[in-house]
């Protein structure tokens, strides 16, 4: 059931079927819920991972799709999932997300600009009269 074209990954549960995917609402909804910028949160996830940031991502993937879960209720499919489970189905829909990252980085080009060329590489300006 995954689509992974769409950066979807999917697990069945006591005959339901749950589909997880990081979307641009997803990472917002992490990032408001832990207080921390998305980068900080997947960093925090190679060292000593938090149940808190697990479970928040975990909620955020699934919200989307799942409309009717709440992050109590996430919780309670998490601890019925297992911690490794969860924790692999994250790390797929993450390289899903983001295939250019799994696999090491983007094309060039493919970065934002993250500030404004240098002056003094174009026609200097004219003062109007």
């Amino acid at each position: 059931m995954d689509n992974r074209a769409k950066g979807e990954v999917s697990f069945e549960l006591a005959g339901a079927v749950y589909v997880a995917r990081f979307s641009m609402d997803a990472l917002i909804r992490a990032e408001e819920s832990l207080d921390m910028g998305i980068e900080e949160i997947f960093r925090s996830l190679e060292k000593k991972p938090r149940l808190k940031i697990i479970r928040a991502l975990f909620y955020a993937a699934l919200a989307e799709n799942h409309p009717e879960l709440n992050e109590r209720l996430a919780g309670e499919l998490f601890l019925q999932v297992g911690v490794g489970r969860v924790t692999s189905l994250l790390d797929a829909a993450a390289k899903s997300a983001f295939p250019d990252q799994a696999k090491g980085g983007g094309q060039d080009g493919d970065e934002i600009p993250t500030r404004r060329p240098a002056g003094g590489t174009g026609r200097r300006s004219v003062k109007a009269r």
